[in-house]
């Protein structure tokens, strides 16, 4: 359509819109030329127009700009969870949904960048940059983050990389509210995973939740371990674990019957002996115990301990909640807690 435009020398492009879905007014339209995008009674007041009139005309005029806005938000293509497809899974959210995803948000919609000159020069009048959007941008710049991190921190794994991201990420918008999903609603995290990537406060986490290869050997042998078997290193033992036990920094358990033990191990990563203590927001209807719920950890010293969830009341939905590790000098070690609680301990 623009080229079309374009070859006709036409000065701007009008779109016109029955309705919007989401927030898809900020699909980002071709930036060579002005575009403006209509609906409701201002597209029947300027088709009128248009029909009426033997050589209508337009002018675009900036009057106000109305200043940030709300931000960040979901984007309404962004993928959410939790999977629900049977043919994804055996069984309907279990065990993908052990697994919280996505991890985290990052900025990905009408962005501008450095790219080579024939991109740039096929979006923008300028062959320096260009404006793009999608999962492919919001994963460019968090890997430039975790390159920084990385820089900051050599001997991390990527794994710990990851959980500093998580732990750090922010849940509130610039205006101090719940980050919002694209139609307004609070954003659970099965949208935005932990949250927004905060590359300011990642580089200093306090503590992080490692993970190596043992670990997701074992993981893999929870979930197929006829697979398992035939990648796993020759002098590997397997100890099967279920999705939920993989020590990730956020805490997924679907179809919950009965209680459930999970177990996690963090390491400090924050330079000196610390005191860290457990924040813990229930989801609702399921107890929440955090053993221990204080510890003592050296430098580079790795602690273990379980989250127990019980539930008091049943529900064909995600509940959610969160634990926090707090050292009382800066360091809030948050992570998200996503239950399906199907049914009550016999």
């Amino acid at each position: 359509m623009v080229q079309e435009v374009l070859a006709k020398k036409s000065a701007g492009i009008i779109l016109l819109a029955d309705n919007l879905v989401g927030n898809d007014a900020l699909i980002p339209y071709d930036a060579r030329l002005p575009v403006v995008l209509l609906l409701g009674s201002e597209r029947s007041t300027l088709q009128e127009y248009i029909g009426g009139t033997a050589s209508p005309k337009v002018t675009i005029a900036q009057r106000a700009t109305s200043g940030a806005g709300e931000a960040p938000a979901m984007f309404f293509t962004s993928s959410t969870g939790p999977v629900t497809d049977p043919s994804l899974t055996p069984e309907p959210a279990a065990p993908t949904n052990d697994i919280l995803k996505p991890d985290l948000i990052a900025p990905g919609v009408c962005l501008f960048g450095a790219a080579p000159g024939t991109v740039a020069k096929a979006k923008m009048k300028s062959a320096a940059v260009a404006m793009a959007s999608g999962t492919g941008v919001a994963a460019s710049i968090t890997a430039g983050i975790a390159a920084l991190v990385m820089q900051s921190n050599p001997a991390w794994t990527p794994a710990e990389v990851m959980s500093a991201m998580q732990t750090t990420a922010d849940t509130v918008s610039n205006k101090g509210g719940p980050i919002k999903d694209a139609y307004g609603a609070d954003a659970t995290p099965w949208a935005m995973g932990q949250g927004h990537v905060s590359a300011a406060k990642m580089v200093d986490p306090g503590l992080v939740y490692p993970a190596n290869s043992e670990d997701f050997y074992n993981f893999l042998a929870g979930q197929d371990a006829t697979e398992a078997a035939q990648v796993k290193p020759a002098d590997l033992t397997l100890a099967p674990i279920p999705a939920y036990n993989l020590n990730r920094a956020s805490i997924s358990v679907s179809r919950l019957q009965g209680s459930v033990i999970v177990k996690r191990r963090v390491t400090n990563v924050g330079g000196v002996k610390a005191t860290y203590t457990a924040a813990v927001v229930a989801p609702s209807g399921v107890d929440v115990t955090v053993q221990p719920s204080t510890f003592d950890i050296e430098p580079a010293a790795t602690v273990s301990f379980t989250v127990t969830l019980t539930p008091t009341a049943v529900s064909e939905e995600f509940v959610f909640g969160s634990l926090t590790w707090e050292d009382g000098t800066g360091h809030s070690v948050r992570s998200v807690i996503a239950v399906q609680p199907l049914a009550l301990p016999a």
